[in-house]
């Protein structure tokens, strides 16, 4: 790996919280007719796990929906 992408790796690093890492990557649509609802069920499954950290990108779509269940968690609420 060049320095360069080692330094802004650890830059990037050190703005997320510690612990496993999860990337979610996915169209900025839904395709199927249940996916969303699927997709936001196992947020909130893996919302469970304590150290875990969700990555998305943000945008509309797949990420977005993820990260604001993931957010939510089981219980229906966040956590700051």
């Amino acid at each position: 790996m060049s320095e360069r992408l080692e330094a802004e790796t650890r830059a990037v690093m050190s703005q997320i919280s510690p612990g496993r890492r999860l990337v979610i990557i996915g169209s900025t649509s839904f395709w199927g007719h249940d996916s969303a609802t699927i997709c936001d069920a196992i947020a909130q499954d893996l919302a469970n796990i304590e150290d875990l950290v969700a990555v998305t990108v943000g945008m509309d779509g797949v990420g977005l929906s993820f990260a604001r269940a993931f957010f939510i968690g089981p219980q229906g609420h966040g956590e700051t």
